[in-house]
């Protein structure tokens, strides 16, 4: 791990003396994507990178089949014999709304060619929905771009919260087990992952986002987009007593993803197979999360579908996002290497680390 730790690469690009300088500060997104790719171009014994698309899953007698694309239009297919990691956000959640106001949405599958194409004239209102941190980051990228006369609303069901960075919130993200996290009744667990990662701002995108006068928020859920008799986009929100709509000349839709909804594009109709051996249907996410074993794979299936993205509600809340990596691998990795997870659900110690498989690991994006 030390090899490829943030400490390692900040010695690398010679920043590390200005990181502990400026208070170990946190690493922004583009920091942090440098550092992985800093990471995975050292990480070679027994990785292989292909940069392709995978468009298709099924379960075969050998494994895993995935055939997928690269951007050039080649086409191929993997054999993953012992087991599959399906990573990333999975696809977008979206709203309804006509063709006709398509030209005034912004939504998470644009390209960066395709949001630097859109023009906004000076004070130009813009209707943000979501309050999370793609929702905040993008309404500062908005603010970067047009200036200080953008007026923004942020549309949600819940008021805007910011995420909670203290000693005992950022503890429990790197060490479940100091809470007994699995002990803790779901409803508890659910509401600490929706307190400090769902739906939340981090502190210092709210401390820039602060600074801009032009803000609003309304309290509901959006129903519907709709193209106004003026050419804009008319939001339609729902509320408990009342329904508001609302003109805007652009609205970005930041609602969150969903991972399993990539999942069940992937396997098409293989997916009947899978719900079978596992139990539950692949579109109810709670029933899916309680069946992740220990190394985050769904009960039942060989060979292995390991679902990191849906694990924070079983094994902890820093599972399903960017907090804690290493424990992250333990769990994924135990289920390859001679070195099991212990009760409390780290890796065994003790034991020198195995030799790599001969047939490398294939990460693909």
């Amino acid at each position: 791990m030390t090899r490829f730790s943030w400490q390692s690469y900040l010695v690398h690009i010679g920043e590390y003396r200005r990181w502990i300088d400026t208070g170990a500060s946190f690493p922004t997104h583009r920091e942090f994507s440098k550092y992985m790719a800093w990471a995975l171009s050292r990480a070679v014994n027994g990785v292989e990178l292909r940069l392709a698309t995978v468009t298709d899953v099924r379960l075969d007698i050998r494994g895993w089949l995935l055939r997928c694309e690269t951007a050039a239009g080649a086409r191929d297919t993997l054999l993953a014999e012992r087991g599959l990691v399906l990573t990333g956000p999975g696809l977008p959640r979206s709203l309804p709304y006509t063709k006709d106001v398509a030209h005034r949405v912004i939504t998470p599958t644009m390209t960066q060619a395709e949001l630097a194409a859109i023009y906004l004239a000076p004070g130009s209102r813009v209707c943000i929905v979501g309050c999370g941190e793609s929702a905040v980051s993008l309404a500062l990228s908005l603010i970067h771009k047009y200036g200080e006369d953008l007026e923004l609303t942020f549309v949600a069901p819940s008021l805007p919260y910011s995420r909670a960075e203290s000693f005992l919130e950022n503890s429990i993200y790197s060490d479940p087990q100091l809470v007994a996290w699995g002990q803790l009744a779901e409803s508890q667990r659910h509401e600490f992952m929706r307190r400090t990662d769902r739906g939340v701002m981090s502190p210092g995108a709210l401390t820039q986002l602060a600074r801009h006068r032009k803000l609003s928020f309304i309290v509901g859920r959006v129903r519907e987009l709709q193209l106004s008799r003026n050419g804009l986009a008319n939001v339609v929100v729902e509320q408990p007593d009342e329904v508001v709509r609302q003109e805007f000349d652009a609205v970005a839709i930041c609602t969150g993803a969903c991972p399993l909804s990539a999942l069940v594009r992937l396997l098409g109709d293989c997916r009947h197979l899978v719900e079978a051996r596992v139990g539950c249907s692949l579109t109810d996410e709670a029933s899916v999360m309680r069946q992740l074993d220990s190394t985050l794979a769904l009960r039942g299936l060989v060979p292995r579908l390991q679902l990191p993205a849906l694990a924070g509600l079983a094994h902890g809340p820093g599972l399903a996002n960017l907090s804690c990596l290493g424990n992250l691998s333990d769990h994924i990795l135990a289920a390859y290497l001679p070195c099991p997870l212990a009760q409390d659900g780290r890796t065994a110690t003790g034991r020198s680390l195995p030799q790599p498989p001969r047939q490398g690991a294939q990460a693909i994006r």
